[in-house]
């Protein structure tokens, strides 16, 4: 009986998990741009947090591409410019909330992903634990025509 109790409460506690997981979205996932070299690609993402509680948000850039099959992702070279409307804030619970972003670069072509970042406490010595979206907002750029 003492078992079953402990399979009940481990059971109970993935489950938790595994909902609060999957309940940050950030949408649209890929966005691609037809451009010249040093002109801007300007757009808007929303993250979602359908989350009981409310939840603090860190928005992070980094540059990718593909090897193999598989994403890379890189710190953001100085060839890429990226503005943000806002880098932080707090979203409360079941709600949205909408980024403005600008992605400019020198050479072509270029690809941006942005990732949410939902904090989701500190531990003892006051370091923020940050849950990430799986998923990840993508702004490709490529030659303009």
């Amino acid at each position: 009986m003492r078992i079953f109790k402990w399979s009940a409460v481990v059971a109970l506690y993935l489950f938790v998990v595994v909902v609060a997981a999957s309940a940050q979205t950030i949408s649209p996932l890929s966005t691609s741009y037809k451009v010249k070299a040093g002109k801007n690609a300007s757009g808007q993402f929303t993250v979602t947090n359908n989350a009981l509680m409310p939840s603090n948000v860190v928005v992070e850039t980094a540059a990718f591409r593909w090897v193999n099959g598989q994403q890379v992702l890189e710190p953001v070279g100085a060839n890429v410019h990226v503005k943000l409307s806002e880098t932080s804030f707090r979203v409360g619970a079941r709600q949205s909330h909408t980024f403005n972003y600008s992605v400019s670069c020198d050479r072509l072509p270029c690809a941006v992903a942005m990732f949410a970042g939902f904090m989701s406490g500190h531990v003892e010595n006051g370091v923020n634990i940050a849950k990430h979206c799986r998923e990840k907002m993508r702004a490709i750029l490529g030659a303009k025509d």
